[in-house]
């Protein structure tokens, strides 16, 4: 997975690029990051890798209605490592960006 995002000039996410060698989950999720994270802060999106693991783990709901989607993948616990892995790419490049160390 690579990534390449741009940070907007009032702090928030500019564009988000990406190419995805994994499955169609991986690769679903992803481009689901790149059509939502422009114009979101960094802190939302911070918080996103959490709550998509929580949404795929406990029921809770997704960070956004367009991750409704992956409701199944709750079942197939060797699945949710697919949609969850894109959003902690993106928290461990956001928080090296921030100056925090990987995530």
């Amino acid at each position: 997975m690579t990534l390449d995002v741009r940070l907007g000039t009032t702090g928030r996410i500019a564009r988000v690029g990406h190419v995805v060698r994994g499955c169609l989950l991986c690769e679903a999720a992803m481009v689901l990051i790149a059509e939502q994270a422009p114009q979101r802060r960094i802190e939302d999106l911070l918080r996103a890798e959490a709550r998509v693991d929580a949404a795929l783990k406990a029921g809770s709901p997704f960070p956004w209605p367009e991750l409704e989607m992956f409701a199944s993948v709750r079942e197939v616990k060797s699945r949710h490592r697919c949609v969850g892995l894109p959003f902690e790419a993106l928290a461990t490049v956001l928080c090296v960006w921030a100056g925090n160390g990987p995530a």
